[in-house]
C-alpha cells in the first residue's frame, strides 16, 4: 500500500505522488460516483415508492454482492452515505414506519436494522478474508477498549443494568467494529483515495435540499413522505432547516477531505473547491451554531495555507454562491425573514453573554435544565463514572458536551480520551516534521489537526463528540477518520524515512 520511495534519489515531494496517483484515479471515479449516485436514487426508490419486500431483497442483494465484491471501499462509502441519512431520508427508526431501511427479525426478541447486518458482514468478511491492520494509535485506543469492557462489567455486576439499556448500549458499542472491519478490507491507496471522494456527489443533493427548504418552507423529504419531520423554530417561530439524522456528520466529512484533496491539488480542483464551499454554506444553513464555529475554524486554516493566487479562486465562487443567496432571498418574503433568522442566529454567538442573545439564552436553558442532572450523577461516582448502566441512561446528555462524557466514563476514562486526543496530535506533528517545508501534504495533514481541534470544540460545548456510546453514524465517522488520518500520517513517516536515507554522506 505504500510505496518505496527509497528508490529515487531525486527531491520529491510526497503531495506529487498522492496527486499523480488521484490522476490515475480520475479517469474512473467519475464513472463510480455516478454510479454512487444513481444507487442512492434507486435506494429511495425502493424504500419510498415499493413494497417493504421490496427493500428486503435490495438489502439482502448488496450485502450479498459486498460479500464476493473486490470493491469493499464502495459499499463501505454506500452505507456511510446512507447512515447519515441525506436530505433526512432513511431517517425513521420505528418498526413500524412505513418508510425506512428494512429491519431483520429473528424470533420476536431481536431485530437487526439494515445497518447492523451490514456492519456484521463486514466484520465476518474482515475475520475471514481481511488483512490484519496495526494502528498507530494503537495503545490509546485499547487502553480505551479495556476500560469500556471493565464499565461492562461494574455496569452488569454492581451498578445494575436493564435488559433493554444493556441491548441499546452494546449496539451502539459493536459500531466501532468498523475500527477492524474498514481498514482490513480497504487495502490500496487507490481505493482509501476512491472511498473519500465517493461521498462528495452527495453535497450537491444536500445543498438542493437545504435551498428547497429556504424556498418552499418544506423539506424535500415531505414530496415523499409528508409531515414526517418535526419542525423547530427558531426565535420569532420562524421554521428552521434541520438535519436530523447524521447528515451533519456527513456534511463534516466532505467539507474536510475536499479542503484536504484540493490542497493536494494545489488549489487547482474546482470540484473540490465547489464541495468545500456548499458543505460549508449547507451546515450555515442549518443556524447550528457550534457547526458555524468548527466549520468556520478549519474553513481559517485553509485559506491560511492557500497561496495568495489561489485565494482569487475562492473569492470568485464565494462571490457566485453570495449572488445565489441573493436571489434566493428574494424569491419570497417567507425565505426573506428565514435567511435574516438564520443569520442572526448565527451571529448570536458574538454576542454571548447578552442577555437578549439567543446563544445566551440556550447556554443558560442548558446549564439550569440539562447540567444539574449530569453533575449530580457525576458526584455520585466521579472516579469510574457510570458506564453501561439504567444510572447512565438517566444522566447522560450529549447536549452537555464532556460534562456527558465524564458522567458515563469518570475521571479515569476522560484521563484516557486526553491521552488518546494528545496522542493524535502527537503523532500529526511528528507526521509534520518528516516532510519538506514545501511539502502541500504538510498543509493537509495541518486541515485534519484543525479538524481534529474543531471536534474538541464541539465537543467541550454543546456537542459530544467522543464517547462509549455515540450515535452509529459518529462512531462510523470517527472510525474512519482515524484510519484515513493514519494512512495519510504513515505515507508521511514513510516517505520522511526514505528522504533521509537518501541524503548524500
Amino acid at each position: 500500500m505504500i510505496k518505496d520511495y527509497s528508490k529515487s534519489n531525486k527531491k520529491m515531494y510526497l503531495a506529487s505522488i498522492i496527486e499523480s496517483q488521484m490522476s490515475i484515479i480520475n479517469q474512473t471515479i467519475v464513472k463510480e460516483s455516478i454510479r454512487m449516485l444513481l444507487l442512492f436514487a434507486l435506494t429511495i426508490f425502493i424504500v419510498y415508492k415499493l413494497p417493504r419486500e421490496f427493500g428486503f431483497i435490495f438489502v439482502i442483494s448488496i450485502v450479498i454482492i459486498f460479500w464476493v465484491s473486490k470493491n469493499e471501499y464502495f459499499w463501505f462509502a454506500f452505507f456511510f452515505i446512507i447512515i447519515c441519512c441525506p436530505g433526512n431520508f432513511f431517517l425513521s427508526a420505528r418498526i413500524d414506519s412505513l418508510y425506512r431501511l428494512p429491519p431483520f427479525s429473528i424470533g420476536t426478541d431481536f431485530t437487526f436494522s439494515t445497518h447492523e447486518i451490514f456492519m456484521m458482514a463486514a466484520l465476518l468478511k474482515a475475520f475471514v478474508f481481511g488483512r490484519k491492520y496495526c494502528y498507530i494509535l494503537a495503545k490509546p485506543l485499547k487502553l480505551i477498549l479495556f476500560y469500556a469492557i471493565f464499565l461492562l462489567l461494574l455496569s452488569m455486576t454492581i451498578y445494575g443494568v436493564s435488559f433493554d439499556t444493556w441491548v441499546f448500549y452494546l449496539r451502539n458499542f459493536i459500531f466501532y467494529s468498523y475500527f477492524i472491519s474498514f481498514p482490513a478490507l480497504v487495502k490500496k491507496r487507490e481505493e482509501i483515495i476512491k472511498f473519500i471522494w465517493l461521498p462528495f456527489p452527495i453535497m450537491f443533493f444536500t445543498f438542493f435540499t437545504a435551498v428547497y427548504f429556504f424556498i418552499h418552507g418544506g423539506h424535500f423529504l415531505y414530496l415523499f413522505d409528508p409531515g414526517s419531520l418535526r419542525d423547530i423554530h427558531m426565535l420569532g417561530g420562524i421554521s428552521r432547516f434541520g438535519m436530523f439524522g447524521g447528515e451533519h456528520i456527513l456534511v463534516l466529512f466532505c467539507f474536510i477531505f475536499s479542503l484536504f484533496f484540493s490542497i493536494l491539488k494545489n488549489n487547482k480542483n474546482i470540484y473540490l473547491i465547489s464541495v468545500g464551499f456548499i458543505s460549508y454554506l449547507s451546515i450555515l444553513m442549518t443556524a447550528t451554531r457550534v457547526w458555524f464555529i468548527v466549520y468556520t475554524f478549519i474553513f481559517l486554516i485553509f485559506l491560511y495555507k492557500i497561496k495568495a493566487k489561489h485565494i482569487r479562486r475562492a473569492i470568485i465562487l464565494l462571490l457566485t454562491l453570495i449572488v445565489l443567496i441573493y436571489s434566493l432571498y428574494n424569491q419570497n418574503l417567507v425565505t426573506e425573514r428565514r435567511i435574516e433568522s438564520t443569520s442572526e442566529r448565527l451571529a448570536s454567538v458574538f454576542y454571548l453573554g447578552d442577555p437578549r442573545s439567543e446563544s445566551t439564552q440556550s447556554f443558560e436553558y442548558k446549564s439550569k435544565v440539562k447540567l444539574p442532572k449530569v453533575f449530580e450523577g457525576i458526584k455520585e461516582n466521579p472516579i469510574f463514572g457510570w458506564g453501561f448502566s439504567d444510572r447512565a441512561m438517566e444522566i447522560v446528555n450529549a447536549d452537555v458536551g464532556n460534562f456527558a462524557l465524564i458522567g458515563q466514563v469518570g475521571i479515569i476514562g476522560f484521563l484516557l480520551f486526553i491521552y488518546f486526543w494528545l496522542s493524535y496530535f502527537k503523532l500529526l506533528l511528528l507526521a509534520r516534521k518528516r516532510l519538506f517545508k514545501k511539502d502541500r501534504v504538510k498543509d493537509a495533514l495541518l486541515i485534519l489537526g484543525a479538524s481534529f481541534f474543531g471536534f474538541l470544540i464541539a465537543h467541550f460545548t454543546t456537542h459530544q463528540f467522543f464517547g462509549l456510546t455515540r450515535f452509529q453514524y459518529d462512531i462510523f465517522f470517527i472510525s474512519a477518520f482515524i484510519f484515513l488520518s493514519e494512512f495519510f500520517i504513515k505515507e508521511a513517516i514513510k516517505f520522511g524515512k526514505s528522504r533521509q536515507l537518501n541524503k548524500p554522506i
